[in-house]
């Protein structure tokens, strides 16, 4: 299992010198989360930043997308949609199974939750 930092209203992962992020509840908007821009900053990490928006968006095709930070803030203008890629989809999947109370709060049906946890 990644280990990961739980930061505003994000689940943030570092791995192989990306960023990798899972929206923590149906409330995460990477635009208003000062902690997650503050985290990102104080770790002078500058680059893509790849985002699982499951619990926000549910499966929808805009759940996977990705966006730049330039070590201090989000650069406007470079949120896109992504398709599904391996690193983002193991880190996601690993950790919904191991912390399945964090599906509690999301816009998930029971039908949905139960394939995540599959």
């Amino acid at each position: 299992m990644e280990q990961y930092k739980h930061v505003g209203n994000f689940f943030l992962f570092f791995k192989n010198k990306k960023v990798y992020a899972i929206a923590a509840n149906y409330e995460s908007m990477v635009s208003k989360d000062c902690a997650l821009k503050d985290a990102l900053a104080k770790v002078h990490y500058s680059g893509t930043i790849e985002l699982d928006m499951l619990l926000r968006v549910g499966t929808s095709e805009n759940r996977f997308s990705a966006l730049e930070f330039d070590g201090e803030k989000f650069v406007r203008n470079s949120s896109r949609i992504i398709r599904e890629t391996t690193n983002i989809s193991t880190i996601t999947s690993s950790f919904f199974k191991s912390h399945q109370e964090v599906l509690e709060n999301c816009i998930l049906n029971e039908e949905q939750k139960f394939l995540i946890m599959k």
